[in-house]
């Protein structure tokens, strides 16, 4: 439950309610005749805050790699890899092997960072067009 409605003899008295946030767990009060307008207000702010906290997460959680010691490094310190590949399923079956991690999605938009310009597998280094993520599962 993203909010907890807390509300006792005082809070009757003085005609509110204390809506508590489960995300941040800061507290504020209602007038219990508006309560329904401030808990839909409130879970719209909620999701905004979950939403930005996941993306900011995952976005500084990327890495992009040239070689499979960077990978290795990157994976070992729980980021996600953005990287080339060749298309070989024997490179995509090597890299689960040697480093436990599996391709998770090929991006619509496949124009690779500054980085990896070199346009090289990251696995057995022959040209690659594809952009992937590997990541681990934990």
């Amino acid at each position: 439950m993203p909010i907890r409605l807390e509300l006792g003899p005082r809070d009757i008295e003085n005609g509110q309610v204390v809506l508590a946030r489960r995300d941040t767990n800061e507290k504020s009060t209602a007038p219990i005749d508006n309560v329904v307008e401030a808990v839909k207000t409130l879970l719209d702010e909620i999701h905004e805050n979950m939403f930005k906290q996941s993306h900011d997460f995952t976005y500084s959680h990327i890495v992009d790699c040239e070689n499979m010691d960077e990978m290795k490094t990157a994976l070992d310190n729980k980021n996600f890899v953005r990287t080339l590949w060749c298309g070989c399923r024997e490179c995509e079956d090597k890299i689960k092997a040697d480093l436990q991690a599996t391709s998770r999605c090929m991006p619509f938009d496949q124009t690779p960072s500054d980085r990896l310009k070199a346009k090289k597998c990251v696995c057995c280094g022959k040209p690659a067009n594809n952009l992937i993520y590997f990541a681990r599962a934990y």
